[in-house]
């Protein structure tokens, strides 16, 4: 019971789940579902176990890829981007290593250039942000912050 009530706040903030917009260059970490066949950023629900919506994104990403945060990609500020219903932090790769495809999540994972995403078949959270921020950004490997 005490569970079912924790859940109901986590919805009755008005969000759907949480992930990171990873990028390593002019590239952008996408995952592909199962059932549409889109692409979209590495994202999931709130688990009772997840403390905030931020350690749902770190979390999921990790679930998803392979990549660890603070190991693999560092954030690159603190904004939370909302895109659709999911809040979006953004990351920048740390390392060089590929992502690990977990088959019990997604059809595939992998790194698109930004200018080939057109045409794409995209979840709308990826349209938003390709038609309204296209915002990247990096990070330094010795933990220096920056937006591009």
């Amino acid at each position: 019971m005490l569970a079912a009530f924790l859940l109901g706040l986590f919805v009755a903030e008005g969000y759907q789940g949480a992930g990171v917009q990873l990028f390593k260059q002019n590239e952008v970490l996408l995952v592909q579902g199962f059932r549409s066949g889109k692409w979209g950023f590495p994202k999931g629900h709130r688990e009772l176990s997840d403390l905030d919506w931020k350690s749902v994104a770190l979390r999921e990403v990790k679930e998803e890829t392979g990549y660890v945060y603070g190991i693999d990609y560092a954030l690159c500020d603190d904004q939370v981007a909302r895109w659709g219903s999911r809040l979006y932090w953004r990351g920048g790769m740390l390392t060089d290593r590929g992502p690990t495809h977990n088959v019990t999540e997604h059809r595939g994972v992998q790194w698109f250039p930004k200018e080939k995403m057109e045409g794409l078949r995209v979840t709308k959270d990826v349209e938003e942000w390709m038609h309204f921020d296209y915002t990247v950004c990096a990070v330094e490997k010795i933990g220096a912050v920056g937006v591009q």
